[in-house]
């Protein structure tokens, strides 16, 4: 992944080729109004490593079913006393490697004679009026348009005054040596292990009978010590799915801002934000890799009609929804539980889905409200008055 010119001048420029950068990357290589367009990729490191995990929903078929590990379309979500099985009907559950996507990437990167990639650290984009600078550790480029995957500085300076709650995982790709797992259901959460009263489950991926991911995942302000994820994930293991013989295959730990930090604020005509840095990930649920597909689909019709890259990206609607959850999982942690098994027990998932994916209907929206516990969301709606519009 080398590929680079030495013409400095680009009509667009991705810093960042994970999730965001590589969807909208793909966007544009699939689109021949792009290919008389000159794109650079700058990113720090190679990217061909299994570092992370995917897991997201869509309806029915996808791009990326056959570099996926497996596809569900039936689960079930475990409160702390009761099981609801879940019917996907005509969705799709979904988990893919990170290493099979930028392999998928760099195929397609390396067959298009307009695309330059260039491994160097940005330090720096400054305007310098029609053009954007870019400044690495070794050269300088100039670009018409960025789209850059880095998190403004501000959103560390200014935690004080934006809500925020963590979602940290540690995940363990377990083959046990007996054959203990359905391979044909998942569960998307379950809250029978859990830490202190906290907003902590299990999720567990099964790809054959002996091997699967089993991960445990906090929705709260502060992280855990590495010994609480792997003491979590022993007791699931031993207690929940009755496994006393395996070896871990895979081990991956991530913490993903959940953050109602106006990252959009950021942005210029020319300089624009994705991914996390752009406030794609989903606020009150920490998804992103499906949902960054259609904000790329999105952004790159905005350019082809000359209108501004992020109209229409996104909906005030959600971000109000988003903030008063995360307020109540911020106040009120222990609470969590409860709201999410209003979530998937008293809604189809359909309706769930939609929701999540910021395409529901008002109607959907009225249904989904009134299946949450009211108290803990009008306490949060009282705490966030004043910033509900800001």
């Amino acid at each position: 992944m080398n590929k680079h010119e030495q013409n400095k001048l680009y009509d667009i420029t991705i810093i960042g080729l994970g999730a965001a950068g590589s969807h909208l990357l793909l966007a544009m290589m699939d689109d021949p109004f792009f290919d008389s367009k000159r794109i650079l990729i700058l990113e720090k490191e190679p990217k061909e490593k299994h570092d992370r995990t995917w897991s997201f929903w869509e309806k029915n078929d996808g791009r990326f079913d056959h570099i996926c590990e497996n596809i569900w379309s039936q689960g079930d979500y475990f409160s702390r006393d009761k099981r609801y099985p879940l019917e996907l009907k005509e969705y799709r559950y979904k988990t893919l490697h990170s290493n099979h996507f930028y392999t998928l990437v760099r195929e397609k990167l390396e067959s298009k004679a307009n695309v330059f990639l260039l491994e160097q650290t940005v330090h720096n984009v400054a305007d310098i009026g029609e053009k954007l600078r870019i400044d690495t550790e070794q050269t300088s480029i100039d670009s018409y348009l960025v789209f850059d995957s880095r998190i403004p500085e501000d959103f560390e300076n200014q935690a004080d005054f934006h809500v925020n709650i963590l979602q940290h995982f540690k995940g363990w790709l377990i083959n046990s040596k007996k054959p203990v797992f359905n391979s044909d259901s998942f569960t998307i959460m379950d809250y029978r292990v859990n830490y202190k009263d906290q907003t902590c489950f299990t999720y567990v991926l099964p790809y054959d009978a002996h091997r699967a991911v089993i991960e445990t995942t906090f929705f709260t302000e502060f992280s855990v010590e590495d010994a609480v994820y792997d003491d979590l994930l022993n007791k699931y293991i031993s207690e929940i799915l009755n496994i006393d013989d395996f070896v871990v295959e895979h081990e991956e730990f991530g913490v993903i801002p959940m953050s109602t930090f106006p990252f959009q604020h950021y942005n210029t005509d020319k300089h624009i934000r994705i991914g996390t840095a752009g406030g794609w990930v989903k606020a009150s649920s920490g998804y992103m890799f499906r949902m960054a597909q259609d904000k790329a689909a999105q952004m790159l019709a905005n350019y082809k009609q000359s209108l501004p890259i992020n109209q229409s990206l996104f909906k005030a609607k959600y971000r109000f929804y988003d903030r008063l959850l995360l307020d109540v999982l911020k106040e009120e942690n222990k609470l969590g539980p409860a709201i999410f098994t209003a979530s998937y027990g008293a809604n189809p998932l359909a309706r769930l889905f939609r929701f999540l994916d910021e395409k529901s209907s008002l109607l959907d929206d009225i249904r989904f409200i009134l299946s949450m516990p009211k108290a803990p969301f009008l306490r949060a709606l009282w705490r966030q008055r004043l910033n509900i519009f800001k």
